[in-house]
């Protein structure tokens, strides 16, 4: 949570047993949350993309997707958000408390 773009979270990694060009795995995204994230298309580091606040979503899913010349694999992510204590507490009522009390009131009464 409220991590800068660019922070890494993971690096993913492929194999192909081909030689040549036919070896060359691209990496890509998709998925409900891949608009948070960008993954480098060669080195399959992960890393943060936009704001991500665990408040308002737990967790991001995404797939990563590593393809060569004819095919293509993939693997769906599931990163937890942990919380950061980024929000202040609130007392619950009006923005005033009105009290009354006699002058002699003696303490812890």
């Amino acid at each position: 949570e409220n991590s800068p773009n660019g922070t890494h979270i993971v690096t993913v990694s492929a194999s192909d047993a081909d030689i040549g060009v036919n070896a060359e795995i691209v990496f890509s995204l998709s998925g409900r949350d891949a608009n948070l994230v960008e993954i480098h298309p060669f080195y399959g580091n992960i890393t943060v993309n936009g704001n991500i606040d665990r408040e308002t979503q737990e967790s991001l899913q995404f797939t990563v997707i590593a393809q060569d010349p004819d095919f293509t694999t993939n693997v769906d992510v599931v990163v937890n958000v942990i919380d950061v204590n980024d929000v202040a507490p609130i007392i619950n009522g009006n923005n005033q408390i009105s009290i009354s009390m006699f002058e002699n009131t003696t303490t812890n009464t």
